[in-house]
């Protein structure tokens, strides 16, 4: 009986302490829509002084941007700066004093975490682990670190913060995979975006211009080439005119490794692309037809 009442009593000190933080945090997460594009996500207070960071595809194409405060007053917002790549978004309403979030150190697979989201005046919030984490220590102007929660994402959610046990903001919330996991961007990724943001109001980037899904590469198929990666970069599309379209890249080629660096899903292909790379040639190695073969491709600068 005693253990039953102690494993009830820490449960309901756990239950409160989590109420409490969705409370307190409450203040810093507000309301983000794009009416003309009929888009709505969660934003984040990044400063006192109105500055709000959002999941870029929030925005969308959209210039009339509506903030719902948490106490209940909309706003009209400005773009400040977008990073479409890696999903994150500035903009600011002309108000201050809602209180910015804590932010957190980077967490570690098997930290539980909470993801919040604003819906109208609403507070959601659900409750899960860090499943994974990618792309930590990334060079900078390269892809975003990633954390992989199985918090629930709920429509809406996006722009939001998730959070540590402490209530310290640790990601933005991007987006569900397909197999139903929260992707997030990590924390260090989204404050070095909004620096670069606040500095030019454009992100550098390097590009080839495809567009690609992983793939994975059966055994037999390995054995036949002689390769020992497990996945590699499907190639889904060809922007015209792009370097990819110009070196002969094609739809349906599969992309191993670009320079020295292995591809196995599109974050090693962003985290490739820095500012850096701009005007390189480094080669392709690919596979077109069931065979191998090297085709040169240089790296152009996204606009």
């Amino acid at each position: 009986m005693s253990l039953e009442v102690d494993s009830v009593a820490m449960l309901t000190t756990f239950s409160d302490a989590v109420a409490n933080t969705v409370e307190r945090v409450s203040p810093s997460v507000v309301r983000v829509e794009a009416r003309n594009q009929r888009s709505q996500g969660t934003g984040v207070i990044w400063d006192t002084d109105g500055l709000i960071v959002t999941a870029d595809h929030v925005l969308e194409r959209g210039q009339d941007i509506t903030v719902t405060l948490p106490d209940g007053k909309s706003l009209p917002a400005t773009i400040v700066g977008r990073d479409p790549d890696r999903d994150v978004g500035l903009v600011r309403v002309a108000t201050n004093g809602f209180p910015s979030l804590p932010r957190g150190e980077p967490p570690k697979v098997g930290h539980l975490v909470l993801a919040i989201g604003r819906l109208s005046e609403r507070v959601m919030a659900t409750i899960g682990l860090v499943n994974a984490v990618r792309g930590a220590g990334r060079r900078r102007g390269g892809g975003a670190s990633m954390i992989q929660t199985d918090a629930l994402l709920y429509p809406g959610f996006s722009g939001g913060p998730l959070l540590d046990a402490a209530g310290r903001m640790v990601g933005l919330n991007s987006s569900r995979s397909r197999a139903g996991a929260g992707m997030v961007v990590a924390l260090d990724s989204v404050v070095e975006t909004a620096e670069t943001l606040l500095a030019g109001g454009k992100v550098q980037r390097g590009y080839i211009g495809v567009v690609t899904q992983s793939v994975a590469l059966t055994q037999s198929l390995r054995e036949k080439l002689g390769i020992q990666q497990a996945a590699a970069l499907l190639i889904s599309g060809v922007e015209p005119a792009s370097p990819a379209d110009t070196s002969g890249l094609l739809l349906g080629d599969v992309m191993l490794t670009l320079g020295d660096q292995n591809l196995e899903d599109g974050g090693d292909l962003r985290a490739i692309l820095t500012p850096e790379r701009v005007g390189e040639r480094p080669l392709v190695h690919l596979i077109r037809g069931g065979e191998l073969m090297d085709t040169a491709v240089t790296v152009g600068e996204r606009k």
